[in-house]
């Protein structure tokens, strides 16, 4: 009997190991997401509505802060409760272009609508840069090679 009691606090053990150890990694992953955030708070501008807003300024600025190494951080953000963070995120994984396709794709399949409809505009975005870059702003789209 002490040899199973010993059996289920391995298991647990083992258990509590695999839970807490993932559970580490988005530790750095939410310190870029709110570093991201404030970046966005930062480049907020006050449009003709007489509102703080993002705008294609916005996107133009913060395109340069971001990589295809946070791609992941990004579509987490297509979520985001908060109208500013899940936009611009949006906006600036069109501005990736073809890298953010597949995580693009994935995510206009979430049963999430906010998400799917965040992933669909940028899809969208990113066929209107290339279809007809003449009417876009270049700000938004992806940058031509």
């Amino acid at each position: 009997m002490p040899s199973r009691i010993l059996h289920h606090w391995q298991l647990l053990a083992v258990a509590v190991t695999v839970l807490v150890v993932p559970a580490a990694a988005p530790a750095a992953d939410r310190a870029r997401y709110d570093e991201i955030l404030e970046m966005i708070d930062d480049n907020l501008h006050f449009t003709a509505h007489l509102t703080w807003a993002v705008t294609a300024k916005t996107i133009a600025v913060l395109r340069d802060q971001v990589s295809t190494s946070d791609i992941p951080v990004l579509v987490e953000m297509l979520a985001d409760e908060d109208v500013t963070a899940h936009v611009t995120a949006g906006a600036l994984l069109a501005t990736m272009g073809e890298a953010a396709r597949p995580a693009l794709e994935a995510a206009a399949a979430s049963p999430n609508w906010q998400v799917e409809a965040e992933a669909r505009q940028a899809l969208q975005r990113i066929e209107d840069c290339r279809t007809s870059p003449e009417v876009m702003n270049p700000d938004v789209c992806p940058r031509r090679p």
